[in-house]
This record gives structure tokens, C-alpha cells and sequence, in this order.
């Protein structure tokens, strides 16, 4: 079962590219299975959540790996972060992560400087309620 944080993330990403105009589903549970959470318009979206403030950057497993070898310019990753208190969000294309020149069962996607990436108005999003 996915956490609470996890869910939170990818209902923001998906009511971005759906603001954006473009599909924005989950796509955890497809057939065959694509290796990230969110598809969207052609975008092969991998979206990490955290509840910490300012997180310095992320890890992608073997997975998440397979699908940013297998998707190339159409991968991109999401981090939605300060979930807790204050959600933030940016977008980072396959051109922000670089690739191990080594096989690695896992790459660290350091992200100090978010500016890199697209910045996502998380305030002005439409998302989902959780029914109590």
C-alpha cells in the first residue's frame, strides 16, 4: 500500500499536467508496467515525495533507472517536497540527471540548485481530497 506522502506527490504532479493540459494519470498500476508513476502526454513522469524542507536531492532505484534508460528524452522526475507544511514542487528532464558511466543498482539525483529545473505553483492546484 503507498504511503500517504507518495499519494500526496503524485496527485500534485498529475493536477499539474492536467493543468498544463496534457493527460496526467497514474501509472502505477499499468499493464505492462512503464517503471514510473506518472504518464502524461508522452511524458514518462518518476515522482519522489518528501516531507523535508529543502532535501538536497534523491535516489533512483534499478527501476527507476530501467525507465530513464528506456524513455530517454521523455523522462522526467518530480520532486515534491515540504509536503507536511508547505507543499513545493519542480520537474526535472532527462537533461538534469546524469548517467552513471558504471552500473549502479541506484543513482543519487542531487538537485541544490531547483532553479534547473521547472518550478510548479503547487498553491494553484487543484488536487484531490482525501475522503475522512
Amino acid at each position: 500500500m503507498p504511503n500517504d506522502v507518495e499519494e500526496k506527490a503524485i496527485s500534485i504532479v498529475t493536477a499539474y499536467e492536467k493543468k498544463e493540459g496534457r493527460e496526467g494519470r497514474d501509472a502505477r498500476k499499468d499493464k505492462p508496467k512503464t517503471g514510473v508513476d506518472v504518464v502524461s502526454s508522452g511524458r514518462f513522469i518518476e515522482v519522489k515525495g518528501s516531507t523535508c524542507k529543502n532535501p538536497c536531492g534523491v535516489n533512483l532505484g534499478c527501476y527507476n533507472i530501467k525507465a530513464f534508460k528506456k524513455y530517454r528524452d521523455k523522462y522526467w522526475l518530480s520532486v515534491v517536497y515540504d509536503i507536511s507544511a508547505n507543499p513545493k514542487a519542480v520537474m526535472f528532464n532527462h537533461k538534469h540527471i546524469s548517467e552513471r558511466k558504471t552500473p549502479h543498482t541506484s543513482w543519487y539525483v542531487h538537485f541544490g540548485k531547483k532553479e534547473r529545473g521547472e518550478s510548479i505553483n503547487v498553491s494553484k492546484l487543484s488536487t484531490p481530497q482525501k475522503p475522512e
